[in-house]
């Protein structure tokens, strides 16, 4: 119930009371969830507090076979869906009684922090979501001293792109899991421009990435290859101790998507994933290519952030194809067979960065990453099925260039 001493509450005392609150529906929760045994299903709100419906894991997982209902979005329930939920066999109602009503007013239990208790005993469906895969190459060849030294490198370059980003105003509710020889990151926001958020990072990490190789040397920042996805997953909390963790863990469609990708990817490759995405609620899907050409526009925001080689004056992104025209090239469709036998759609993508001058008058960088169209000619990992669509501009990395004004005028062309 809204108690009216609570109207004008301090902040520091609301902070205290949600505290108090959500360890309350943990403790409540937790030896429901019985180690993982079982998970909640959903919830709703009653007088006293909340009800909370919960079923055995491995009946919910084949339930979420035949029935995204039960995993997708937030786990609050109205009523008649609530009862329905506990029509099914297994499942079992409990209630947590609460000192404050669940609602969004003053003296109340917001819905979302009860969601954010719940799902971590939850399993819960994403229909899209972008995640990046950086994986080391030649890794298990290295001494443990060296893969110490490249992890943590990798880390670094991901979290000071995570830093930057957010520096310039685009906020990233950063995830990421490791694969032993590199790492999944992932938004926890959803969303285009969440997802867009993604590609910026996973490319300022690799530029971070590139030029630490060039200042400290192969054994200790490590030779990537990288593929970049949008799709489906399923979010859980792995058990640690005798509690879910802290953090979640994502498997699915994307994930495995990107695992079989990146077997066929190339040292120093960037491998878009074939993907299609809602812009919004209820609007067209926009696809790899469209998306891309999305980010760039991102990508102008990008221009004066400094990096550890110099700042950045020009830097453009694109999907590579073969040359139809002068001055023009298609974007090639690439096949990838992984070791099943299951065919998946990607695309090349390289990336161009100019960097401007440290010192008045001295040299510029620049930095040429990903893996040119004519370099697919001769490996095996992936076939060209066909050009989706042209665009104009240059396909082959420049000479390298010293005069910063002729590398933007060439980038520029490339856009």
């Amino acid at each position: 119930m809204n108690r009216p001493n609570l109207i004008n509450e301090a902040p520091e005392d609301r902070q205290e009371r949600l505290r108090i609150a959500a360890q309350l529906i943990n403790d409540a929760i937790h030896p429901l969830w019985n180690l993982g045994r079982f998970s909640v299903l959903g919830w709703r709100v009653f007088d006293g507090g909340i009800e909370v419906a919960t079923l055995a894991t491995s009946l919910l997982l084949k339930l979420c076979k035949t029935a995204d209902q039960y995993s997708s979005g937030a786990r609050q329930m109205d009523d008649p869906r609530y009862q329905q939920a506990c029509e099914i066999p297994g499942v079992h109602s409990s209630q947590i009684t609460l000192p404050d009503s669940i609602g969004s007013g003053p003296g109340l239990i917001p819905p979302s922090l009860v969601n954010s208790v719940i799902t971590r005993y939850s399993v819960t469906k994403t229909l899209h979501r972008a995640v990046g895969l950086f994986d080391i190459v030649g890794f298990s060849k290295n001494d443990p001293i060296e893969q110490v030294a490249q992890l943590n490198s990798l880390e670094y370059s991901i979290n000071i792109a995570h830093k930057r980003l957010r520096d310039i105003g685009l906020q990233i509710n950063l995830a990421r899991s490791t694969t032993g020889d590199g790492f999944y990151v992932w938004n926890r926001d959803t969303g285009l421009r969440a997802d867009l958020a993604s590609y910026l990072l996973v490319m300022l990490a690799l530029a971070d990435n590139a030029i630490s190789r060039e200042r400290y040397g192969p054994e200790l920042a490590p030779l990537l290859r990288v593929c970049f996805s949008v799709g489906s997953h399923y979010s859980y909390y792995q058990v640690e101790g005798l509690n879910p963790r802290g953090y979640d863990y994502i498997v699915g469609e994307v994930t495995i998507s990107l695992a079989r990708m990146i077997d066929r990817c190339l040292p120093g490759q960037i491998l878009m994933g074939e993907f299609e995405r809602p812009v919004a609620k209820g609007a067209s899907m926009m696809n790899t290519i469209g998306f891309v050409e999305q980010a760039t526009h991102l990508l102008q925001r990008l221009k004066g952030m400094e990096l550890s080689g110099g700042d950045i004056q020009n830097l453009s992104c694109y999907l590579t194809g073969e040359q139809i025209a002068p001055g023009c090239f298609n974007i090639s469709r690439l096949r990838i067979r992984d070791k099943h036998g299951f065919p998946h759609h990607a695309y090349n993508q390289k990336m161009n960065i100019v960097l401007a001058p440290r010192i008045a008058g001295g040299p510029g960088a620049n930095l040429y990453l990903g893996m040119q169209q004519e370099a697919m000619k001769n490996c095996g990992a992936a076939s060209v099925i066909g050009g989706e669509m042209a665009r104009s501009g240059e396909d082959e990395n420049p000479p390298p260039v010293r005069d910063t004004a002729a590398a933007s005028a060439r980038m520029n062309q490339r856009e």
